[in-house]
């Protein structure tokens, strides 16, 4: 039997690095993965005291989504890799390895079921509706949090089996770390409930109160958690109003979305990074999706004893989906994201699985048959995992993507344009930043964005328009004040650009570009000592920007500090080894001292 698990173990890991070892070539996305990794400063230097603080204390504060142990894990990956994009993807890869093999133990024991369990792990490697989660840097929180997630539901098994409470306080420990890890594991202790019914613990004329009392730690602190996640959303100002989003149209998509995941599970097609929150629902789609379930879910516990797994695998579903249904919203929220469905999905890959005859006991012709028909399945599906696994490689390829398999895509617009920008490909972004205007013509960010490629393309007098257009929708909107700015001071018009540029700081006392430009703009007037300052402040929230250094150095130049200013020099061109500007910065400093001397 051992020898079995071995090998069980190595095909598991075999499968989920055949899917997943090339996103080692593959680069950071510019969704999320900025503000989670890159260009975070706390993040992006790695594992530090202050950074330790601000994941568990203040993270909540900036929009950072709060998720502590797995902000600690980028920092972990940037100690060991630095900001190499292959070992963060490696990192996600491996958790999700992990998770698998977890996925396996659990049922295994649980169940004995060994091909079935079995079954249920290679669809969790293999499934495309996972890859969001494995493929995406930003979803650290999803795998890490599987990890935990798993290992609490197997040492919950032992602490069943054994009854040694030694493995109810490790479950415990370890369920307190899957909520640090994303917030979506607070649902943990229905799954321990239904792990006794499965188990035979809430059997009729047998005590239920200690099985329940039991449970009490688990629900406090999911309790505890959730209205922290739940305030901190709030009080950061990430958390969507009512008034935007009805209440209606939340739940209408909520009962929706449980049949869309169901759907796409059996037919992962289409699959996008974002699914856009519908502007209506047509009646019949939560209907249908209401019936389903209520049909399936009464069968199931019509039949519960002769189809246990399935009824758990069925209910771990519709239980653990219930966090990232959006009842309570926070940024861009989506109608659906298939990282949603990365643990609840584990819950229909146990139904489907169970509700397959043991064909062990069958002929064996049937028995052959039977295998390749479940191999031709599985190979279809990592087949097609890999091929979307290569979407995740840039930011093009995965909003290009999702602009052609999803309508009205405003978010894969602004982002698609985004990364064209990125490239150089003005032309390009100009094109989507349109598309997303179209969509929403009274968007500020979309002007904005429009705006900035008119900026770069010189077309000065548009940019103007756009950024005017963006205050006027919102008129503490930092980015629009920044970028009229940088309009202004390009016309000439400085003190007008000097003016909107401390609004966007004071809007936003963290916004790099705004006092960077700030500062360049007061260098040119002589006035170093502010402009130092803000340059300054702009290069603590930018310590990896190679032009902010260069900014500082020509600032520390003008200002006599030639020490100062050929070390940020030299630190541009660690950053950018083809950084003229700062060769420049360099030769000046030399003929200055040679000057002097």
């Amino acid at each position: 039997m051992r020898y079995r698990h071995v090998m069980i173990f190595a095909l598991l890991i075999a499968a989920t690095l055949i899917v997943y070892g090339r996103t080692a070539g593959f680069s950071f996305v510019g969704f999320d993965d900025p503000q989670l990794v890159f260009d975070n400063p706390l993040v992006a230097n790695g594992l530090s005291i202050t950074g330790l603080k601000w994941a568990f204390l203040s993270a909540w504060q900036e929009n950072v989504f709060f998720y502590p142990l797995a902000m600690v894990s980028h920092m972990a990956a940037v100690s060991v890799f630095g900001l190499n994009p292959a070992g963060h993807h490696l990192v996600n890869a491996g958790l999700h390895a992990g998770v698998v093999v977890l996925v396996y133990c659990f049922l295994f024991r649980l169940t004995g079921a060994l091909w079935r369990s079995a079954m249920v792990a290679i669809l969790v490697a293999v499934h495309p509706v996972n890859v969001d989660s494995v493929a995406w840097v930003a979803q650290r929180s999803t795998v890490l949090c599987g990890v935990f997630w798993m290992t609490v539901l197997w040492g919950y098994v032992q602490y069943v089996t054994q009854k040694t409470r030694k493995w109810y306080w490790a479950a415990f420990v370890l369920f307190v770390l899957a909520v640090l890890a994303k917030s979506s594991a607070v649902t943990i202790p229905f799954l321990l409930l239904f792990i006794d019914g499965y188990a035979g613990r809430l059997k009729t004329g047998q005590p239920r109160g200690p099985v329940f009392r039991e449970k009490l730690p688990f629900f406090g602190a999911a309790i505890v958690w959730s209205l922290l996640v739940i305030v901190t959303a709030e009080r950061s100002g990430a958390a969507a109003s009512m008034a935007d989003i009805g209440t209606g149209m939340r739940i209408a998509n909520a009962v929706t979305a449980y049949g869309v995941y169901v759907f796409r599970t059996l037919w992962p097609a289409s699959l996008s990074v974002y699914y856009p929150f519908p502007d209506h629902i047509p009646f019949w789609q939560p209907v249908l999706s209401g019936v389903f379930i209520v049909c399936v879910t009464a069968l199931l516990v019509r039949h519960a004893r002769r189809v246990p797994m399935m009824l758990l695998g069925w209910l771990w579903f519709l239980v653990t989906l219930i966090p990232m249904l959006g009842f309570v919203q926070a940024g861009p929220w989506p109608a659906t994201a298939d990282h949603y469905i990365y643990m609840p999905g584990i819950g229909l890959f146990i139904c489907m699985v169970w509700a397959v005859p043991d064909f062990q006991r069958w002929r064996i012709a049937a028995r052959a048959g039977a295998m390749a028909i479940i191999g031709i399945v599985i190979l279809a599906l990592g087949g097609v995992a890999f091929h979307h696994a290569g979407y995740y490689r840039n930011s093009i390829a995965l909003f290009k993507r999702a602009v052609e398999v999803t309508e009205n895509n405003f978010f894969a617009h602004i982002n698609l344009g985004d990364a064209y920008a990125r490239a150089g490909a003005l032309d390009k972004a100009a094109l989507q930043f349109e598309a997303a205007l179209a969509l929403r013509p009274e968007s500020p960010g979309a002007h904005v964005n429009r705006a900035n490629i008119d900026k770069k393309s010189g077309r000065l007098e548009q940019a103007r328009v756009h950024y005017q257009h963006a205050l006027a929708s919102e008129p503490d909107f930092a980015p629009a004040h920044a970028g009229l700015a940088d309009v202004l001071a390009m016309t000439g018009e400085v003190d007008k650009a000097v003016q909107h540029y401390r609004r966007a700081i004071a809007i936003d006392k963290t916004f790099p570009a705004a006092r960077y430009n700030l500062g360049m703009v007061l260098a040119g007037q002589e006035r170093f000592v502010e402009a130092y300052y803000q340059v300054r402040h702009a290069l603590e929230n930018a310590p990896r920007n190679p032009e902010i250094h260069c900014g500082l150095g020509e600032i520390a130049t003008a200002m006599g500090r030639y020490k100062e200013a050929e070390r940020h020099f030299r630190q541009a061109l660690a950053l950018d080894e083809s950084s003229a500007r700062a060769s420049r910065g360099l030769s000046r400093i030399r003929q200055l001292r040679d000057q002097h001397q």
